[in-house]
């Protein structure tokens, strides 16, 4: 392989790896959707059998804001970026093919037409993050043959803490409804009695 092949063969694989990613956050955010629209139609339904002026607050404040979230999450459009990603990994496959054979042949200007294609493929698509190239790095850990950089005791440790902020977000994400219910029900409480 030469710089070029290598060069796109690094990057194809870390559009995987952002390709995952945001199918993973498509995942989690249809779930956290469909969790807090059963939330909301449970606080309704326990408004409806047990009128209350403060649930029926909390039912329109919780209405609001799933509405927001929704809109939220509907504009990050995590589907349809993640296919994006997609054919420009397929596109950097057929290149990389081609990037091999002449880099073989040492045909040069093949080679810088075949950079320039390169170019142009990622300009219609967004790049990959640092969090891709780290877990595409942190996946050939244990690879000699790699030209990717030796992951580095901080690239371990930002690597690790990454992965466990981003499952301790999503944790929390998901146990907002009831942080906010429990706070809601104590502040109302002590207004009530007051």
């Amino acid at each position: 392989m030469g710089p070029l092949s290598d060069k796109i063969w690094i990057t194809r694989k870390a559009r995987i790896y952002t390709e995952q990613r945001l199918l993973n956050n498509s995942l989690i955010t249809q779930g956290l959707m469909i969790f807090y629209s059963f939330g909301l139609v449970s606080i309704s339904l326990l408004n409806i059998t047990n009128p209350n002026k403060f649930l029926e607050i909390y039912s329109i404040v919780s209405a609001i804001a799933v509405l927001v979230l929704s809109v939220f999450l509907s504009s990050q459009r995590y589907c349809e970026r993640a296919m994006m990603i997609k054919n420009c990994y397929i596109k950097l496959d057929k290149l990389y093919l081609k990037a091999i054979k002449m880099e073989e042949l040492s045909d040069q200007r093949k080679i810088e037409q075949i950079e320039s294609e390169y170019a142009n493929i990622l300009l219609n698509v967004e790049n990959h993050s640092d969090y891709d190239f780290l877990s595409l790095r942190y996946s050939l850990r244990n690879n000699k043959n790699t030209n990717l950089p030796r992951l580095t005791f901080f690239d371990f440790i930002y690597y690790y803490f990454s992965k466990f902020f981003r499952i301790l977000i999503t944790i929390i994400i998901f146990l907002l409804p009831f942080i906010i219910s429990y706070i809601w029900l104590k502040v109302f409480n002590y207004v009530s009695l007051n």
